[in-house]
């Protein structure tokens, strides 16, 4: 049984569960907003990629570009777990 699991969206780099010991941790979504305000915006459209996997860590990264698109920025958002982290 795993004690953590997590639904991440690839493209997006939204958390839409997080769930510990079978009980749901996240009500709605966890997501980064790219300039807090009541307009904000989140990274669409991101590259996927896991950058280390090993039996005591995982890194994965969502990585966004943008170009003439004021005020968006480039941005990669990682998700890390390493064993015995609370």
């Amino acid at each position: 049984m795993a004690f953590l699991t997590a639904t991440i969206s690839k493209t997006g780099a939204s958390v839409s569960s997080l769930r510990y010991k079978g009980h749901e941790m996240v009500t709605g979504n966890i997501y980064y907003s790219m300039d807090g305000g009541q307009n904000y915006r989140t990274p669409v459209n991101c590259q996927f990629t896991v950058k280390i996997k090993t039996p005591d860590m995982v890194d994965i990264g969502m990585k966004r570009a943008w170009s003439n698109e004021p005020p968006a920025f480039d941005i990669e958002v990682h998700y890390v777990l390493a064993r015995g982290a609370s």
